[in-house]
């Protein structure tokens, strides 16, 4: 999925990002899930997906939290 998003292939990264199980992510990769899923839902114009997601990303506090 972070591939996909780093070439900004957001509908493949979306893809793959709903694959991943947050549980097994650490707390660093947690909230960079949640950012990176978020933005490319944003990027593609799925604004009711990427608020919701945005919306978590600023209630953690991390490095994403600003920017969303």
């Amino acid at each position: 999925a972070t591939l996909y998003y780093s070439r900004k292939s957001y509908s493949t990264a979306i893809s793959c990002f709903e694959q991943v199980h947050p549980s097994d992510l650490d707390k660093k990769e947690y909230a960079q899930y949640f950012f990176h899923r978020a933005y490319a839902y944003f990027n593609i114009k799925k604004f009711d997906e990427a608020y919701p997601l945005f919306d978590q990303v600023t209630r953690m506090n991390n490095a994403y939290s600003a920017d969303a």
